[in-house]
C-alpha cells in the first residue's frame, strides 16, 4: 500500500534465532512539517506499517508539485483541499447545519452569567475559539474559547484563554495503541490536535493518567492524543476520555 500521506516510514531487518530475518517498521513525521499527517495514523500497528510505503513523506509540497509538473500530471496546479475529505469543499459548520438544524442559544461564563449568543452548541468543540453574537459588554473584543458544551441543553460555557488554559494536565486515555511493542517508553511529546504544537510528557504514558507539562487549550474527549519520540517518530496514541488540570 502506497498512500500519498505526508509521513515517513523506515524498515529494518534483524536476524532471528534459527536463521531468517524479521522486519520492523517505524513511522515518522513527514519532511514537510506544515503538511505532516502522522497525527492521523497513530493506530497503525507493526503489520500495517510493514505493508505500507510512503513515497511522498520525504518531500515538501512544492517538491511534489514540481515533480507532478515535470511528469505533466493534471493535478500539478490543483489548489490544496481546504475541506474535510469526506465532505468536500463545503464549510464543515455548514455541513453540520444542513444535517443537525441547530438552534441559537445562550453562552455563559464560568459563573453561569450570560456571555452572548451562539449558533448552536452542536457546532462547537471544547477549546475552539468562538465569536458570540451580542457579547456582554466586558467581553467585547476579547478572544473567547469554549470550555464545555451541553448539546442537550444547547448551552456553551466560555472563558478568555488566559484564564482557562494554563498549567499542566492529566489525561485519561482509551484504546491506547503503540506502533510497536514498548514504544511508549520513548515518548517525550504529546500532540492533542492536528497542527497543534506538541507538549512535553511527564513520566510514563498510562491509560489512567498521562501527565502533560502544559495545557495550551482544552483537550476534546474523543479526539486523539498522539505520542512522539524526540526524533519525530510517531509512537502511537489513544482517544481522550477525560482530563483534569494538575
Amino acid at each position: 500500500l502506497e498512500p500519498g500521506r505526508s509521513v515517513q516510514g523506515s524498515r529494518e531487518a534483524s536476524a532471528e534465532i534459527g536463521g531468517g530475518s524479521a522486519v520492523s517498521a517505524r513511522l515518522y513525521r513527514g519532511a514537510d512539517t506544515a503538511k505532516d499527517q502522522s497525527y492521523f495514523l497513530w493506530a497503525l500497528g507493526p503489520a500495517e506499517l510493514r505493508a505500507a510505503r510512503f513515497p511522498l513523506g520525504g518531500l515538501t509540497k512544492p517538491e511534489v508539485r514540481a515533480l507532478a509538473k515535470e511528469f505533466d500530471l493534471p493535478v500539478a496546479e490543483k489548489p490544496d483541499s481546504q475541506g474535510v475529505c469526506f465532505v468536500g469543499e463545503m464549510d464543515f459548520k455548514d455541513f453540520l447545519r444542513a444535517r443537525l438544524a441547530p438552534e441559537p442559544g445562550t453562552a455563559v461564563d464560568e459563573r453561569g452569567e450570560a456571555a452572548g449568543q451562539h449558533d448552536g452548541a452542536a457546532l462547537y468543540v471544547p477549546g475552539e475559539r468562538v465569536a458570540l453574537a451580542n457579547p456582554r459588554e466586558d467581553l467585547r473584543g476579547r478572544a473567547l474559547y469554549v470550555l464545555r458544551q451541553d448539546v442537550s441543553e444547547n448551552r456553551l460555557v466560555v472563558s478568555p484563554e488566559a484564564k482557562s488554559f494554563s498549567g499542566g494536565a492529566a489525561l485519561a486515555l482509551a484504546n491506547l495503541s503503540e506502533t510497536s511493542p514498548g514504544s511508549f517508553a520513548r515518548a517525550t511529546l504529546c500532540q492533542l490536535r492536528y497542527r497543534a504544537a506538541p507538549v512535553p510528557v511527564i513520566g510514563a504514558v498510562e491509560a489512567a493518567a498521562t501527565r502533560l507539562a502544559s495545557l495550551p487549550f482544552a483537550p476534546t474527549p474523543g479526539q486523539s492524543a498522539v505520542f512522539y519520540a524526540a526524533d519525530g517518530e510517531c509512537l502511537g496514541g489513544g482517544e481522550i476520555a477525560s482530563w483534569e488540570r494538575r
